[in-house]
This record gives C-alpha cells, sequence and structure tokens, in this order.
C-alpha cells in the first residue's frame, strides 16, 4: 500500500490537488492555517470564486466590476487571496494592486499576500522562489521573475506592466492582473476633483500598463456615486457583478441557481423577511434588522445608522442621481409653535462676496438647541454690499442673543469675523477640512433620524425657499441655505446623545464618521468563530470539506 505522505500544511498530496484546484477550497483551507478559524461560509462567497476562476482559466477575458458592500471581506477574498493563489500557481505572474493611497493600503494588500506566499503552510501547496532582494511592502519579486507591485489612485507605474507574453501552444494563460480594491475613498466620493483622479487612473494610466489586451482587470468597491470608477467602468462595458446587503427573492434566487444550490437553504431566505421581500446578504455578519437600522428604518440601542442616500450606494448598490437627494424634505420634522425646553442658540452665516460679484445670497441662521433635537427658529436671506452686511450680522445678534455665531472662516466671512469681533461678539470661526458635499454626507443622517426641526411652511415666507434649495442641492443654483443648514447639524448633533421617546440616540462624533467612511476590508477575516482546535491537534477543514 502506498504510503500517504501529509506535509506542514496537514493535506496528503492528493488533498493538496484539491485545495489547488479550487478557489473557494483554497481559501478557506488559507483561512484556517492563517488564522486557526473555521471558515465562516455564505454563497456569496461562491459567486465571487466562480467569477474569480473564470478569470484566472481565461474562460472570460472581459475587464471585471465587483460592486459588494463594505465589510463584506471584499479585500480578502479578491485583493489578498487572488494575489497570493495566482503567484503560487505561477510565480512568473506580474501583478498590478491599486487603491486609493499607497500607504497604508494597497502596500498592506500586497504586504499581506507576501506574507502568506512566505508561510510554510504554503510553501507547501506551492513552492514559491522568492527573490530576497526587493524588501519593500510595495512591491516584491520572486526568482522565477514575478513580481508584484502596489500603487494608490494617482501614483506612477512607469516601466511596470502587468501580465507578460507567455504563451502555451499558442494560447495566452493567464499571467497576471490588475487589481484594484477602493479606487476611491468613501469620505471623498462626492468631490468631482477626487471622482475624475480616480477615474482618469483607470481609464488612462492603468489601461496603458497591460502586457497585452487581454491581461485582466479586476475593480472592487462599493458604490458610491453614478459617476464614481465602478460607474465608467460598467459604461465602458466591462462584466459586472453587483451584489446588494438586501436581495429580493428573484436576486437570491439568480444567484444560488449560478452555482446550484436552492435559495431555500441559504440562511439569507430562513432569516429573511418574505412579506417584504427582503433577504440579508450574509445574516451571519449582519441581520436583516441590522441592515434596515442603518437604512434608517428605525434607530434602536441609541445608534443612528449610515442613512439612506449611504445606503443606497455603498450597500445596495444603486447610488442615488447626482441631480440631488442628500437631503430630503420630508426627513425634516416640523413645528408650529417653538418650544419651551431650548437650551441655548447659536447664528450658523454663510456670507457672499457682495451684491454685484455673487451669485449666492448671504444667509444667517439661528437655530435652538433642545434634549430632543435642534430648532430652525428664524432666518436672514438677502444680497447685500459688505457694509450693510456687517451691520445686518450685528443687528441679528441683538436680536437672538445667541451663546455663539458661526461663520466659515474664509472670502468674506474674514471680514465679518473680525468686525464682530471688534463689537465684543462671540464668534467661533470655522475651517471646514471637507467640501460642501462631504459635509452635507455627514449631516444627512442626523436629518433623516428626525433630530432636524424646522417651521411649518405658513409661518414663515423663507421656509418654502428654504426647503426647495435642500432638496435640490447640490446642483441646485444656490446652496447657501443649506450651508448653514449644515454648520448646524455638525455644530449641534454630532457627537451628541439627544432623548427621544425615553430613548438616548448616541449621534457619531465626525471623527466617528470619517472612520466609518474610510473603513477598509484590509484586515477583514471574513469575521470568523475562534477554532479551539490548532492544526496540530485535529483538521475539522477537512470534514467540512467532504475531502
Amino acid at each position: 500500500m502506498e504510503e500517504i505522505t501529509i506535509g506542514p500544511s496537514g493535506l496528503t498530496d492528493v488533498e493538496k490537488l484539491f485545495v489547488k484546484s479550487d478557489y473557494m477550497l483554497y481559501t478557506r483551507w488559507r483561512f484556517f492555517c492563517e488564522y486557526g478559524f473555521n471558515f465562516q461560509q455564505n454563497w456569496h462567497f461562491q459567486i465571487i470564486s466562480h467569477k474569480l476562476e473564470d478569470i484566472i482559466t481565461t474562460i472570460s477575458t472581459k475587464d471585471t466590476v465587483i460592486n459588494i458592500p463594505p465589510g463584506f471581506s471584499k479585500s480578502e477574498m479578491i485583493t489578498i487571496g487572488l494575489t497570493a493563489y495566482t503567484m503560487g500557481m505561477d510565480p512568473s505572474n506580474k501583478m498590478i494592486v491599486t487603491s486609493y493611497t499607497l500607504a497604508p493600503v494597497a502596500e498592506n494588500f500586497t504586504a499581506q499576500a507576501k506574507a502568506i506566499l512566505t508561510a510554510p503552510w504554503h510553501q507547501d501547496l506551492f513552492r514559491v522562489p522568492m527573490d530576497r532582494s526587493t524588501g519593500a511592502k510595495k512591491h516584491f519579486k520572486t526568482t522565477a521573475k514575478g513580481e508584484v507591485l502596489a500603487v494608490g489612485t494617482g501614483g506612477s507605474v512607469t516601466g511596470f506592466r502587468a501580465g507578460s507574453g507567455k504563451t502555451i501552444n499558442g494560447v495566452r494563460p493567464y499571467t497576471g492582473a490588475i487589481i484594484t480594491d477602493d479606487p476611491l475613498k468613501a469620505s471623498e466620493s462626492q468631490g468631482e476633483a477626487a471622482l475624475n483622479k480616480a477615474t482618469d487612473f483607470q481609464s488612462e494610466t492603468l489601461k496603458s500598463r497591460k502586457f497585452h489586451p487581454q491581461v485582466p482587470r479586476i475593480m472592487v468597491m462599493q458604490r458610491l456615486s453614478e459617476v464614481d470608477p465602478s460607474g465608467w467602468a460598467i459604461a465602458a462595458g466591462w462584466d459586472h457583478l453587483s451584489i446588494p446587503a438586501i436581495l429580493t427573492f428573484e436576486e437570491l434566487r439568480d444567484f444560488c441557481n449560478d452555482i446550484g444550490i436552492n435559495p431555500r437553504d441559504t440562511r439569507s431566505f430562513k432569516e429573511g423577511d418574505q412579506e417584504a421581500d427582503e433577504y440579508p446578504l450574509w445574516p451571519w455578519k449582519m441581520t436583516l434588522n441590522d441592515h434596515r437600522e442603518d437604512r434608517g428604518d428605525f434607530v434602536s440601542e441609541g445608534i443612528e445608522g449610515v442613512g439612506s442616500f449611504v445606503f443606497s450606494g455603498q450597500y445596495m448598490q444603486v447610488p442615488n442621481p447626482d441631480g440631488g437627494g442628500i437631503i430630503k424634505t420630508k426627513d425634516f420634522r416640523r413645528y408650529s409653535v417653538i418650544p419651551d425646553n431650548i437650551q441655548f442658540k447659536i447664528i450658523t452665516m454663510d456670507t457672499a462676496w457682495d451684491e454685484k460679484t455673487r451669485n449666492d445670497f448671504s444667509v444667517m441662521q439661528c437655530w435652538g438647541y433642545t434634549p430632543g433635537g435642534i430648532y430652525l427658529l428664524d432666518q436672514w436671506r438677502k444680497k447685500v454690499e459688505f457694509s450693510m452686511l456687517q451691520k445686518a450680522a450685528v443687528a441679528y445678534y441683538q436680536k437672538h442673543r445667541p451663546r455663539k455665531v458661526i461663520v466659515e472662516n474664509k472670502q468674506s466671512g474674514i471680514g465679518v469675523i473680525q468686525h464682530l469681533k471688534n463689537e465684543m461678539i462671540p464668534v467661533d470661526a470655522v475651517t471646514p477640512s471637507k467640501d460642501k458635499i462631504t459635509r452635507a454626507l455627514d449631516a444627512q443622517p442626523s436629518i433623516e433620524a428626525g433630530f432636524v426641526y424646522i417651521p411649518e411652511e405658513n409661518m414663515y415666507p423663507w421656509v418654502v425657499k428654504f426647503t426647495e434649495e435642500t432638496e435640490k442641492f447640490p446642483v441646485g443654483k444656490n446652496d447657501d441655505q443649506v450651508d448653514c443648514l449644515v454648520m448646524a447639524v455638525i455644530e449641534l448633533c454630532l457627537g451628541k446623545v439627544f432623548d427621544v421617546a425615553g430613548v438616548k440616540i448616541d449621534i457619531p462624533t465626525k471623527k466617528e464618521l470619517d472612520a466609518l467612511m474610510q473603513e477598509s476590508d484590509a484586515y477583514d477575516v471574513f469575521g470568523l468563530q475562534p477554532s479551539k482546535k490548532t492544526t496540530k491537534e485535529t483538521n475539522p477543514w477537512l470534514a467540512a470539506t467532504g475531502l
């Protein structure tokens, strides 16, 4: 009887063949060896695995864009895993890995792939001879002349091409790829300059970095805008795989049919809502109620969701049109009587240069803070010369006597700030670190959650114009009222706790919002449960795979 050989990976030679020939099995085994955790399987991993196998076996030679919600292990499954797997299959492959920034994101992807390649269990699967002359995170080589290079969006790729001229019996095999993981930072996705930079990098720089036209490009990201790099890729005819956080039964059934499983056997179906026709993508990670809370359907345990605008794009892969939609009039609460529990007031100001050279109005808004939300109490809006604006600002302060006046520290605001200080009026000069649209996105969840109150339309004549402008933002003619609104929400809501119907609602701070928007999947480990057993004691993975 032939002796069974078990190497450092814990697999027999026959089992190694199975693992090496199936990307899904490879991923599950890699995870067990790398982390000591049991892989938490879900059908969407099989969908992605099949798509990637079509690419590396050259069944599909089209460039591919994959849209999937943040936090669902896209980087581990696609960027890091595929790099290690295909470099193991052929150490002469040449790959480019990109993300919105080189450090720490893109270079961490390549560093993790290199760590996998050099691990003893992986070397037992794939003998990959590493070139020790390159120790940088962003660039490593093999002695078989293979290379992997990390690049940030807009970075230089001069002198390097993905893929090679290798042929087998006159056919070009897979020889490498260009993988882009989040080409655009979520917190910068509404800025025109950042959008253009990310799209140009894909359409111009990376397009020219293929050794030959059949070298595949793979882009993976959540949708951020209709005109984000995904939108460009889809319009350019790339193969498109879109996986939303909440599926209809028809969508779930179609995905399951593609991989030959019964949708009713999935945890998505079992934990879905048949009456509402809503089924969670990966309920082990996020339940349907988790998604509904993020969508803004309700608030529980005092935690506010991401808001419908962000949820629609980043989670459902259906970005709202750039014709507006960030702030919706229906989300404002209305009042007909000013509440008697206002604790303090502030004034926010958006100033124009002067009535002749600026299309925008100058605007002042007075806001009141209560334990249950904030109230727009009054608004002044006119086109005036600078001297008149100074006088109006002092008069408006004397009318309301707020705790402070908030003015943006740029353009004519600088002069107003100095004038108010000379009048001994408390002024907070703010210098925004983000563009207008991104600031509005920070404010939108608080508005959608019902913490912002505006007057009934019959109370003041300016209310109609206010709501019209907010609905049209960011493509309307004016945005001065929105600027004041956003300043007030950021000042009075973010980082605060509101008491609504006896429930304490904790609003994220600006720093926490930034962290959420910048969240990367680079270190997401599929959300696994710790295994009590090590590879030396037992091999539970083998029983799960049926090998």
